[in-house]
């Protein structure tokens, strides 16, 4: 049995019998192949599914020729269709890739906490269904691949940095150089930070005594590194030393034999017998003995 010649007689008696195959208006594909399907109405679906052209980038117009189409009907034993221009426009599908999906996948395949993309350029595919294939390059850099079935859509290299959600200092003004910093000055807000923003600041009571070591302006974070903390004991001077142990207080007064700031340990001595003692500098004049 000649199954081809069937098959012809098939599709011709196909065209025959009431269907009108016609040239499509404003055709916008998906994907990176061009079908018969995608340019003409009421084709069968085996001839349908033939390849055309491959299409051009998203959002970008293709030109095909109505000859060659024709040509390709022509090989499937479907009569030429007519048209009223020489060429079809065949404009590619664009679907805009946002960095929020590519973040999301990096949280998910590589157990980061918060990525945040660097300069991230829009990026955008000829079909809105995909999936990412991705490889580290090193630890700022990640190889993406957006790809559907074996399609490779788009590689891209992007520009990262891994963030971790923090109660941190904000300014609520700006703040010169010099000048003294109050707890009026900052509130307290939950934000992404990058984790190599450096020493964040996250109590109140570390800014007391301190005047800013930089202009720091309305919104920024505050960092250990903006504070300049004055001294808060001055060598020579009589201050206060105290101590807490079970069930006793030291209470005395002591001579400072250095100046200090707050939290660093200095050397005082006792006003009778001069002995020595280390403490640590707690506030203004006033030390908490160290043994």
């Amino acid at each position: 049995m000649n199954y081809k010649r069937y098959i012809v007689i098939f599709l011709i008696a196909f065209s025959l019998i009431g269907y009108t195959i016609e040239f499509k208006e404003n055709i916008i594909v998906k994907g990176k192949d061009i079908t018969l399907g995608d340019l003409l109405e009421g084709i069968p679906g085996d001839v349908a599914k033939r390849r055309v052209s491959d299409t051009a980038l998203p959002g970008k117009v293709k030109k095909i020729s109505v000859s060659y189409v024709n040509q390709l009907l022509l090989r499937s034993n479907i009569s030429a269709v007519d048209y009223s221009a020489d060429f079809l426009d065949v404009k590619t599908y664009s679907h805009e890739v946002p960095a929020s999906e590519i973040t999301k996948y990096m949280r998910e395949k590589f157990a980061m906490s918060y990525p945040v993309l660097i300069g991230y350029k829009k990026t955008s595919v000829p079909d809105d269904n995909y999936i990412f294939k991705m490889e580290r390059l090193g630890k700022t850099r990640m190889i993406v691949q957006i790809v559907n079935r074996d399609q490779l859509y788009k590689k891209i290299i992007v520009r990262y940095k891994e963030t971790t959600k923090c109660r941190v200092l904000v300014s609520k003004r700006n703040i010169s150089v010099g000048d003294d910093l109050s707890e009026k000055d900052f509130s307290f807000m939950d934000m992404l930070v990058p984790d190599d923003i450096g020493e964040l600041v996250t109590s109140l009571d570390d800014i007391k005594h301190c005047k800013a070591a930089e202009d720091i302006s309305y919104g920024n974070i505050l960092l250990r590194s903006m504070l300049n903390y004055a001294d808060i004991v001055t060598s020579g001077s009589v201050i206060e030393a105290i101590h807490e142990g079970n069930g006793f207080t030291i209470n005395m007064k002591v001579r400072a034999m250095e100046s200090g700031k707050i939290n660093e340990i200095i050397r005082v001595k006792t006003l009778n017998d001069h002995r020595q003692y280390t403490g640590r500098v707690v506030d203004e004049n006033k030390v908490s003995l160290i043994f």
